[in-house]
């Protein structure tokens, strides 16, 4: 479980990132940031009923959440992970790489 400050629990905050933030699409995820001034990131994970029934959901929140712990990511962003219809039936080292791959062109890997 990320940490209580560094999630976006808020619609207002994900509103405002599809509002004014940029969007990056694979073929199974969607990624949503918005620049902040702060000196850690909050991420967020929407993921919609057309995924699959809630256990596929929960299932692939929680490995959202375990993969973006293990990506160094740079300071200051709001992140929000969508995945897309058929992201359940990936296995988890190709939604790593289909994360890791939107965080690059992102540009959100710290260079540490």
């Amino acid at each position: 479980m990320l940490p209580r400050g560094m999630r976006l629990r808020k619609s207002n905050e994900f509103s405002a990132i599809a509002k004014s933030g940029h969007l990056w699409r694979t073929k199974y995820l969607v990624l949503r940031t918005l620049q902040q001034e702060r000196n850690f990131n909050k991420f967020g994970f929407s993921v919609s009923r057309r995924v699959g029934n809630a256990v596929k959901r929960n299932r692939l929140k929680r490995s959202l959440r375990e993969i973006v712990k293990q990506i160094p990511t740079s300071d200051g962003w709001d992140i929000v992970l969508s995945p897309r219809n058929g992201a359940a039936e990936i296995k988890f080292e190709e939604l790593r790489n289909q994360v890791h791959g939107l965080f690059v062109r992102a540009g959100l890997l710290s260079s540490k």
